[in-house]
């Protein structure tokens, strides 16, 4: 599974160092030091590295060629990247620049949904097929800290679980074995409808698996 495309726009607190982007704003008067909360608006687009992809289905085959399928899936990937902008202006080290991660982004994602596909009345043993979907996913993350060249800014996104709508489109090809087994080969292109403080994802999926209909 490859995940990108990945933006957020999100208001931010806390004790930041403006010259930097992180950490504490430090001043002193009459040799006492003040911290300052600072408050400020980000976007941010994130791209995540490719991980493994678990799949179950059943489904039921219908007349004229369609097919109805539900799935339970497991994805783990992790955070590879954040490009954080400063939209007012209060963080001008976080400019658009990427950041990379130094630890922690990992994600694990459950998904359930229910699917339509179409074969094409073909008569051959490759046939294509496509289709689309839709269901619930929930994704659990962990704390990522993003630095840039050096450590410098650096940005910690929490981490935290979420469950949300998903849609998929799918197109495929499937090799029959015989009238029952295939092998099948597909792209899935997947949404999340990520509501709140979080962001929103795109995903492409890979899938190769086999298929037995009954």
């Amino acid at each position: 599974m490859v995940r990108s495309d990945a933006s957020r726009s999100t208001q931010i607190s806390g004790f930041i160092n403006q010259r930097v982007g992180t950490g504490i704003l430090i001043s002193r008067v009459t040799g006492l030091p003040i911290i300052t909360k600072v408050t400020g608006s980000l976007t941010s687009r994130a791209t995540f590295d490719a991980g493994p992809v678990v799949n179950l289905g059943v489904g039921y085959r219908l007349p004229l060629g369609f097919r109805i399928e539900g799935d339970i899936i497991y994805a783990h990937y992790s955070a590879d990247s954040i490009d954080p902008l400063s939209t007012d202006g209060t963080f001008p080290a976080f400019n658009g620049s990427r950041l990379t991660l130094q630890s922690g982004g990992t994600r694990d994602q459950y998904e359930a949904t229910v699917n339509g596909f179409y074969d094409l009345p073909v008569a051959w043993s490759l046939v294509p097929y496509f289709g689309a979907g839709f269901g619930m996913a929930h994704v659990a993350a962990a704390n990522a800290l993003f630095a840039g060249p050096g450590g410098f800014p650096a940005l910690t996104q929490r981490g935290g679980n979420a469950t949300d709508p998903a849609i998929g489109l799918e197109v495929g090809v499937s090799f029959m074995l015989d009238a029952t087994w295939a092998v099948v080969t597909s792209y899935r292109f997947e949404h999340l409808f990520v509501t709140g403080d979080d962001l929103d994802y795109n995903a492409s999926v890979f899938k190769l698996g086999l298929r037995y209909s009954f």
